[in-house]
């Protein structure tokens, strides 16, 4: 028998997962490091649809500003843009699971890249400087084009929207900068988003914003 200890990919090392018997007198070797490999098969389709019939995102980069100066610029604003948002869409929310994706092909793709391009997409420190800069105006100006698409979803103006409010928790762990402790979830975020759903049928999602303090 043959066991299968570990193995290794570009980014990461991976415990033991299952044993695998012996061929001939001879060790079985598992190999997962191909390069064009990747985990994000769900977000093509999203691409697609967000290409031809959405474009939301194309709203919310007109929003934001780049104060860069061109000649030391690497990644794009848009590519940065579209990058974070695929990633959260994929369930890698943090900052510091850019640096892990750098090199996915289909996160590239999403990023307006080739699967097969030879660069590595916003590291983490690139990824938080971006969004470390963006100002009220526009952070309120993003909620605006939130809410025009939301608007713009409907084929005619309904009767009446019901919209319900709630604030969501987001868990932080360590000594992570603007948290507090929210006694009503008994952790500690960084900030509680107030989304806003409409209570119809189709339950839509209309606005989302961030509280400048947990708890304010």
């Amino acid at each position: 028998m043959s066991k299968i200890t570990s193995y290794s990919s570009d980014y990461q090392t991976f415990p033991t997962l299952f044993e695998l018997e012996s061929v001939g007198g001879k060790e079985v070797t598992v190999d997962f490091s191909a390069p064009e490999l990747s985990s994000l098969g769900g977000l093509p389709p999203v691409l697609e649809y967000e290409k031809s019939s959405n474009r939301i995102i194309e709203r919310i980069e007109s929003c934001i500003k780049d104060p860069r100066r061109k000649p030391m610029v690497v990644h794009s604003k848009t590519e940065m843009l579209r990058q974070r948002i695929y990633q959260i869409m994929a369930g890698f929310e943090d900052a510091d699971d850019c640096d892990r994706l750098c090199r996915d092909g289909i996160l590239k793709m999403c990023a307006g890249w080739s699967a097969s391009d030879e660069i590595d997409l916003a590291s983490q420190p690139t990824m938080t400087r971006l969004e470390n800069r963006l100002s009220r105006k526009e952070l309120f100006d993003i909620g605006e084009a939130f809410i025009d698409d939301f608007i713009s979803s409907y084929n005619s103006e309904p009767d009446s929207i019901i919209i319900d409010a709630d604030d969501t928790n987001a868990d932080t762990y360590g000594a992570q900068q603007l948290t507090l402790f929210n006694a009503y979830y008994g952790e500690t975020p960084i900030s509680a988003p107030t989304t806003s759903w409409t209570g119809q049928q189709n339950n839509r999602m209309a606005s989302t914003s961030l509280r400048d303090l947990p708890g304010t």
